[in-house]
């Protein structure tokens, strides 16, 4: 049976997964979907959170895999900043295919756009922010993450979501900055495994034109963008449409 690890993406948790973890394993697709270091559903400013890095997520998902990998080497999927830990994992050969959504660039990738600014300008106008956990007001979830949702969606799955890694976002954002260079990611080692990239033609977070730099680095991935999706692909209205990609990604990549 293919399995597959779902990693969630900034201030969620696994909880998010709900209807892809459902829909694939009604499909047979063995599912994990844990939750990253200091993650909970509706989790407040744990401390140790803040100067959390990439790397510290990656640890604990490569033994993940490995655990995963005793009956079936899984394909890892990630949705916004689980995206760039998936290509991280991959890269460093853990997993046997990959699902980027809406991905968080790696280092090297300029991606900075206006409305990425006016989502995380409030966080990083705080003193020693790169080191403290935060979570954004629900004025900027709605406009930068939520706003394929309507009002009353958005403010009953807001509180939802948990406090972030201010290392992370600074890793992200400003890699440029970032000595350790977390988030880079080596695309040559990923020549000859399977991806799916997916990108969404109203998200403000990771724009379709930052999702397209990211396609560019990989020679043979597979791109398919969706016209009336925004950053919220995992539980907009046509998340099932997003699923069945996924999962004809999966099966097609599947020995049988």
């Amino acid at each position: 049976m293919p399995s597959a690890l779902l990693i969630h993406g900034m201030m969620g948790g696994g909880w998010y997964w709900e209807k892809y973890k459902s829909f694939f394993e009604n499909n047979g697709i063995k599912c994990f979907a844990p939750d990253l270091r200091y993650h909970s559903k509706g989790g407040g400013p744990i401390k140790e959170l803040g100067n959390t890095s990439i790397r510290d997520y990656v640890s604990d998902l490569k033994k993940e895999v490995e655990k995963i990998s005793k009956e079936e080497v899984p394909f890892i999927i990630g949705h916004s900043m689980g995206g760039l830990i998936a290509q991280i994992l991959l890269s460093e050969g853990y997993g046997k295919g990959g699902v980027f959504l809406t991905p968080a660039p790696p280092a090297g990738i300029m991606a900075l756009s206006i409305s990425q600014l006016l989502t995380f300008l409030p966080v990083m106008v705080k003193s020693s922010w790169w080191k403290k956990p935060f979570k954004l007001s629900y004025g900027r979830f709605k406009y930068s993450i939520l706003n394929n949702l309507d009002e009353e969606e958005s403010r009953k799955i807001y509180p939802n979501f948990c406090y972030e890694s201010g290392r992370a976002l600074f890793e992200i954002g400003m890699w440029i900055l970032d000595k350790s260079k977390a988030t880079k990611v080596d695309f040559s080692k990923l020549s000859s495994v399977p991806v799916l990239i997916v990108g969404a033609k109203k998200d403000k977070i990771t724009p379709v034109s930052v999702v397209k730099k990211i396609k560019e680095k990989y020679k043979k991935a597979r791109y398919e963008e969706f016209e009336n999706n925004a950053h919220w692909v995992v539980g907009e209205k046509n998340w099932q449409e997003v699923a069945e990609l996924v999962l004809d990604f999966i099966k097609s990549n599947t020995i049988t």
